[in-house]
């Protein structure tokens, strides 16, 4: 009976792909930043696509963003084309809402619905469970709640006494959560055309309209059940969240798996769990401790230390640089540089002698700036972000939690104690460096 019935409970999926990642400055497109060689969307798409009900999948793009998108698609899932459709969401402004709604058009009016964040990875096994663990004639919809020892500034879920959605409460600050499970962005509702009705009849001023659905489905009577997920979470919410995303997979790395054409030096040691691609030349006396991940065609050269990292494609690590739980993404070079708990885009280039700090002398957890707020990042180790296309002189040296934009030049000896906007070329006046002079009181 499970069966037949789980047969014809259908799903269509969408993934939300339309945000325009304002809180990660100076990166754009999270979703398409690659972790073990893929783009997250192409790891969340495959997982989606493992699923049997489910019959199409959605992606909501952006104006700015969908041709990347399709490109992708192209890619890596032509044969799944037909089952695969990018959806631009015009108003970018009505968040979910307008989101979910861009596609009511294209609807199969009786698939249950199914959406996805982007900003959210979980691991593989979860999906299936989701959409299968009890039968759908018992229930009208299901949300994902991850159980936190912590406070997180989400959604937190109030639930009764069988594990039933009473509400969604957002931020509701520290001390006065419902409870301790909080909401992730994986949503599965049964009567898709009663969610794109209700969503239709809500306002959006406050940027609660997708949530005000849920709670309408509630009071109608509709029984939303808490499936709760024990295993491994992350999202992608501010740049040092990258980091994070990066030990995330590189934890699912088991064992040693070098290509036959990489060429590793006998000289070269290579410790714990790594994934090293085709192309890959390790010079002598150099050290990979994993885990860690190096992409296609990447040189790690002589007596370098790249350790707890992630290195992409046609990148060169020089001789005597130290990369350390970091994320360098395609087409970084490094010249007797130390790059500690940073992430560093796309086309980059440090001089010999570029060093980041990464540690505050008390130790104290490393604040960042976003979007004219301070934000406590939580890490007391954390390096530099640095945007795309940057070049940076010999001997530059950067504060901890400073952010770069994109095509950033600097000239040689250049200190950044402080953030840079995008297509800024820095010389130092050395003529006005000046000495604050204080006691010491940190004995």
């Amino acid at each position: 009976m499970y069966k037949y019935f789980f047969y014809l409970m259908k799903t269509s999926a969408l993934l939300l792909c339309s945000g325009t990642s304002s809180r990660m400055n100076p990166f754009e497109n999270k979703f398409l930043f690659e972790f073990n060689g893929k783009s997250l969307l192409r790891h969340q798409l495959e997982n989606i696509l493992l699923q049997k009900n489910i019959e199409e999948i959605f992606i909501i793009c952006n104006s700015k963003n969908i041709s990347i998108i399709k490109k992708q698609i192209d890619t890596f899932f032509s044969s799944e084309q037909k089952n695969i459709t990018c959806v631009l969401q015009e108003k970018v402004y009505e968040g979910m809402k307008g989101g979910v709604l861009s596609v009511e058009k294209s609807w199969k009016t009786k698939n249950a619905i199914l959406i996805i964040s982007s900003n959210d990875m979980l691991e593989n096994w979860f999906l299936s469970d989701f959409l299968q663990e009890e039968s759908y004639s018992q229930i009208d919809g299901k949300i994902c709640g991850k159980t936190v020892e912590k406070y997180f500034p989400g959604g937190y879920l109030e639930l009764d006494s069988e594990k039933n959605v009473k509400t969604i409460i957002e931020k509701p600050g520290e001390g006065n959560e419902p409870s301790n499970m909080i909401n992730l962005v994986f949503h599965w509702f049964k009567n898709s055309q009663q969610v794109f009705s209700i969503l239709k009849s809500r306002d959006n001023s406050n940027d609660d309209a997708y949530e005000q659905m849920i709670q309408e489905l509630i009071n109608e009577g509709n029984k939303i059940k808490a499936f709760e997920y024990k295993g491994k979470w992350q999202s992608l919410k501010y740049p040092w969240h990258i980091l994070d995303m990066k030990d995330f997979f590189c934890s699912s790395i088991k064992k040693q798996h070098i290509s036959k054409d990489a060429f590793i030096s006998k000289n070269a040691v290579i410790n714990g769990n790594v994934i090293i691609e085709s192309g890959v030349k390790i010079f002598d006396f150099s050290v990979i401790q994993g885990p860690c991940y190096i992409g296609k065609n990447t040189i790690i050269g002589n007596n370098s230390l790249v350790r707890e990292s992630y290195i992409g494609e046609n990148s060169c690590i020089g001789q005597g640089s130290e990369i350390a739980r970091s994320y360098l993404r395609n087409n970084v070079f490094t010249h007797q540089s130390y790059i500690g708990d940073s992430v560093v885009d796309n086309n980059v280039n440090f001089g010999a002698g570029c060093r980041t700090g990464n540690l505050r002398h008390d130790s104290g957890e490393v604040g960042v700036l976003v979007k004219n707020e301070i934000i406590n990042s939580g890490k007391n180790k954390l390096g530099i972000f640095c945007g795309a296309n940057g070049k940076f002189g010999v001997n530059t040296s950067f504060s901890p939690g400073v952010t770069i934009g994109k095509n950033c030049w600097s000239y040689p000896q250049v200190i950044f104690s402080t953030n840079i906007k995008e297509n800024s070329f820095i010389k130092q006046k050395k003529e006005n460096l000046e000495y604050d002079i204080r006691e010491n009181k940190n004995k």
